[in-house]
């Protein structure tokens, strides 16, 4: 596993970030400004995927969830990600601090008037977390047919796919304008910085300072880096 990528002369190499687009990475942007990066690039990025972001760093512009396959397999040293996403997927990264930012709960839904899952059949499922659901399943001990879903979750229960749903739910607007309730909480979700294991060890002290910045951004104290408990 690679830790960053060379730039062929005796200039410490940049420090790579793998970011997700749309709003998270909006949210972000004022705790990256005071943790000392130059986020003028990242507010107009046009159609650029590789982005600077002032001198020693650069960004590359991803879906939400690639930007934890990028640093688990060292292609950029640190991220931004969905605390959802890394509880799905179980990269091996480190993630040194909870940025607070994003925040939602990942939850299971069923239509109104829910009476339970079937008594002659395992409950049908529609997700996009498939694993996140599988687990929390498992630990009730209730038999589930999960069934992975791409685009619009929700209509899966609608629709009859499905008996009940798990996804995102933020204010739960989408829920109650297609008459579906809210059934329990997985998971609450905020987004993390993520770091590369053997790039934190390779480049501690930038890591750190960049670290530290983040942190005192930030409006209540984050976890120490290092390895997530």
């Amino acid at each position: 596993m690679s830790s960053a990528p060379s730039t062929g002369s005796s200039e410490r190499p940049d420090l790579v970030w793998a970011l997700p687009k749309g709003r998270i990475l909006d949210d972000a942007l004022p705790l990256l400004a005071a943790a000392g990066l130059d986020v003028e690039d990242l507010r107009h990025p046009g159609r650029r995927l590789v982005v600077p972001m002032g001198p020693g760093h650069r960004g590359l512009l991803l879906k939400p969830w690639d930007v934890a396959t990028y640093v688990e397999l060292g292609v950029a040293q640190l991220g931004l990600a969905g605390s959802d996403v890394l509880r799905e997927r179980e990269p091996d990264v480190y993630e040194p601090v909870d940025l607070g930012i994003g925040a939602c709960r990942l939850a299971l839904a069923g239509p109104e008037g829910w009476n339970g899952p079937p008594a002659r059949r395992p409950l049908r499922v529609a997700s996009k977390y498939p694993e996140s659901t599988a687990r929390y399943f498992a630990r009730l001990g209730q038999r589930v047919e999960i069934v992975k879903l791409y685009g619009s979750v929700e209509l899966a229960a609608v629709a009859g796919l499905a008996d009940a749903v798990v996804d995102l739910v933020s204010t739960g607007a989408t829920l109650r304008e297609n008459r579906l309730v809210e059934l329990a909480t997985l998971d609450e979700v905020t987004s993390r910085l993520i770091v590369n294991p053997v790039a934190f060890r390779l480049e501690a002290p930038r890591l750190r300072a960049l670290i530290a910045g983040l942190e005192s951004a930030l409006p209540s104290p984050s976890s120490d880096a290092g390895p997530a408990s």
